[in-house]
């Protein structure tokens, strides 16, 4: 594949930071690909939010023979500082520019070059970042592990390139052409492309004007926004840098704490306020919902849902686990699980008595802890944007339906089959298989949202109602207010629709979600019918206490 030719500045020099904590199996694997850099930066620093003596033994391993200046910059262990080691480091910078990276990404031979071609003063610049699933970053680190004086175990990252990991010269020019300046924080707090220290540089000297990055953000989340956000409110620009500066980055769990998340969140958004730069409050945001999933003796197929929650942009502020009486075995799933999940998970469990979805449904939502409640089945897959999808269309007095699209039981198989092989993103094999509703579309989403809304009229003239609990979503207080799901229901049908019924003859309203807040249900074999018919006949029974008389379709439904 061609590769860019036009040659970068060798006047400028450039300093790389590395920001690490406790993970010297990735740095080393990080130190290996820096060294064989072409160019090399003109030195390393590793600047260290407190690791162990493990750490400093490895990076004194390094620096004995390693081709640049290495040096360690440390500070004591006082919970997550990374914005005030990262200031450190800099600080102790010798070079006019900066290189930032995390100790968790395996660099491009060219990434320093690639960087230096299109450094300039006031700008900032993100480079490429392409993700590592947990499978390939396990066998990159055993590779390591096997023979760690052998440093080319990095290399096998290289084998995974998606479309942005090849270096092209014209797209990375075009990417280029394009700046994000402070003209966009006054449509949105979040900057395009998004900001990621992980794989950034500036020149130092603007990185004084700003006062470095901000002390006071601790926890993950905001001080690379607040940092870039600063400089752009000063004329600055924001540039991508794709399909050059590529760096792979190594599978680790999630460092997000939604609660610190949301403090750090709060004082971004105060940052922005003291320019004169405010939004109208979203309600809800995502530290306002509770993601509700209903299950019984499936932990392979929750296994790829929470892994699929694991991965969602935004996160909801907890999950929780409604379980109609599942055995040990998802028990044992959910506290493995629970041990490192991004945000809370709760597992509320109910003796097994028979099909009670209703009541495990009450006695999850009844445990949220939040004001909107997204409520799934346990063999939903999730779109990236869910969370964010249904929070776009949120509304009191509204119930929302999201999109299903159905996996077929052959695909069902492999993607089982891949998780049962330890493949944590098994589950992104299902959205190989869209349906026309599950492309994302905003404009065919707010058309119809607009168009499928019903109120109690409907059910004058049609019995059905339009949303179901597979991908159901509303404000606690609307469930609170007609007494949750009817727990006379036994069994399977017809309990999610009398829900809605009974919502909206409260005043409520009912909305369809397509081309956005998909979910990919994962096949399983028809449940026991033998409850329909009288779980129908409770549907009709509240229909008729609330008409006086049933719909036409009554009895053909």
């Amino acid at each position: 594949m061609q590769t860019d030719t036009i040659p970068a500045s060798t006047s400028l020099g450039a300093s790389l930071v590395i920001t690490t904590y406790n993970s010297p199996d990735r740095l080393a694997l990080v130190l290996d690909s820096v060294r064989d850099l072409s160019p090399l930066p003109a030195e390393v620093i590793i600047a260290d939010d407190g690791s162990t003596e493990e750490t400093r033994i490895l990076i004194e391993s390094y620096a004995k023979d390693f081709p640049c200046p290495l040096r360690h910059i440390w500070q004591e262990d006082k919970g997550f500082r990374v914005s005030i080691s990262r200031n450190k480091g800099i600080k102790a910078a010798t070079q006019d520019y900066i290189i930032t990276i995390d100790g968790d990404m395996i660099l491009d031979p060219h990434f320093i070059a690639d960087h230096l071609r299109f450094a300039k003063r006031g700008v900032v610049l993100q480079g490429s970042r392409t993700g590592l699933s947990d499978k390939v970053s396990q066998e990159i680190l055993a590779a390591k592990a096997q023979a760690p004086q052998q440093s080319t175990a990095y290399r096998l990252a290289f084998a995974h390139k998606k479309a942005k990991s090849h270096r092209l010269a014209f797209m990375a020019y075009l990417a280029n052409l394009r700046s994000t300046t402070a003209r966009y924080l006054r449509k949105s707090p979040y900057l395009k492309p998004v900001v990621r220290t992980c794989n950034m540089s500036f020149y130092k000297s603007d990185w004084e004007k700003l006062g470095g990055f901000d002390e006071g953000y601790t926890g993950w989340g905001r001080d690379d926004t607040d940092f870039v956000a600063r400089l752009l409110l000063q004329g600055g620009k924001l540039k991508r840098v794709t399909f050059s500066a590529v760096a792979y980055h190594i599978h680790h769990e999630s460092n997000i704490n939604p609660q610190a998340l949301a403090i750090n969140d709060k004082r971004y958004l105060a940052m922005l306020k003291s320019h004169g730069i405010t939004y109208p409050p979203p309600l809800p945001n995502p530290s306002d919902v509770s993601l509700v999933i209903t299950t019984y003796n499936s932990p392979d197929r929750l296994a790829l849902v929470l892994d699929s929650v694991r991965d969602l942009s935004p996160l909801p502020a907890e999950v929780i686990i409604a379980d109609d009486g599942s055995t040990e075995e998802t028990r044992i799933l959910i506290e493995s699980y629970a041990k490192h999940f991004p945000c809370p998970l709760r597992h509320i469990w109910q003796e097994d008595k028979g099909f009670r979805a209703s009541a495990s449904r009450n006695k999850g939502i009844t445990a949220a802890k939040e004001a909107y409640i997204i409520l799934i089945d346990g063999d939903m897959i999730l779109d990236s944007h869910f969370i964010a999808d249904h929070l776009r269309f949120a509304k009191s007095g509204f119930c929302l339906g999201g999109s299903r699209t159905m996996l077929c039981e052959n695909t069902t198989k492999e993607i089982l089959a891949k998780r049962t092989s330890g493949d944590t993103s098994a589950y992104k094999e299902g959205f190989k298989y869209k349906s026309w509703k599950a492309y994302r579309c905003t404009l065919l989403a707010w058309i119809i949202y607009l168009c499928s809304q019903k109120s109690a009229k409907s059910f004058t003239k049609s019995v059905k109602a339009n949303v179901g609990s597979c991908n159901m979503s509303f404000y606690k207080a609307d469930f609170e207010k007609i007494g949750g799901f009817n727990e006379r229901f036994t069994g399977h049908g017809s309990e999610d629709w009398e829900f809605v019924a009974r919502f909206l003859f409260a005043g409520g309203r009912s909305a369809r979600l397509k081309f956005c807040a998909v979910g990919y249900h994962i096949h399983h074999p028809t449940r026991p019918q033998d409850r329909a018919n009288a779980n129908y006949q409770l549907y009709l029974e509240t229909l008729r206490t609330h008409l006086g008389t049933l719909p036409k379709d009554a009895k053909r439904a």
